[in-house]
């Protein structure tokens, strides 16, 4: 299990390329650079705070954008098919942190990244297993309100200026981001 978390966190550098790509570069681009290292220095992570910069003042170029999509295919979806052929989870027969650990990476790949290698001819058992991943547990696939932790992470994107300021108890605000972050 450990295994497989430090294997995707080993492969986050990839992922940040995409990051900011849709709407907040068009944003931070507008910052100046006073503002960009106000929000930058609440990043706790030396590689995010370059990336972010990176994305901000000199965004990565498509054949940039075309490598880190190659990286996650092979180093994610490839080892992923591997080991699915051998056990019905990541790290054996019951679902763990591991399981847990991919769903956002394959959740942002097949709808954004490189939603091409997604299907059941490149990837048959993990796409198949896509929708155990998200839904894995028992107690997952009841839950039909956000869970505290992802409140908590729609708060730390306000913090940082990444969504707009969330008011403490604005349950509407949470609700229709929490909405649009799940799907």
């Amino acid at each position: 299990m450990r295994n497989w978390i430090r294997h995707i966190d080993g492969l986050i550098g990839n992922l940040i390329v995409f990051n900011w790509a849709h709407s907040m570069a068009k944003v931070a681009a507008q910052w100046s650079d006073a503002e960009l290292a106000e929000r930058l220095a609440k990043v706790p992570s030396k590689e995010r705070r370059e990336a972010w910069l990176r994305t901000a003042r000199q965004p990565y170029t498509e054949d940039e954008r075309g490598e880190a999509r190659d990286k996650l295919k092979v180093g994610l979806l490839d080892r992923m098919e591997d080991t699915l052929r051998q056990s019905a989870w990541l790290a054996g027969e019951r679902y763990s942190l591991a399981d847990i650990g991919a769903v956002p990476f394959i959740k942002r790949i097949d709808e954004e990244i490189a939603p091409d290698e997604m299907t059941p001819a490149r990837h048959p058992r993990l796409r198949r297993g896509g929708p155990r991943f998200r839904h894995g547990r028992p107690s997952r696939q009841r839950r039909s309100k956000p869970s505290r932790a992802h409140d908590r992470h729609i708060r730390s994107l306000s913090r940082l200026g990444v969504i707009p300021s969330v008011a403490r108890d604005d349950s509407s605000f949470l609700a229709k981001h929490s909405a649009r972050l799940r799907q």
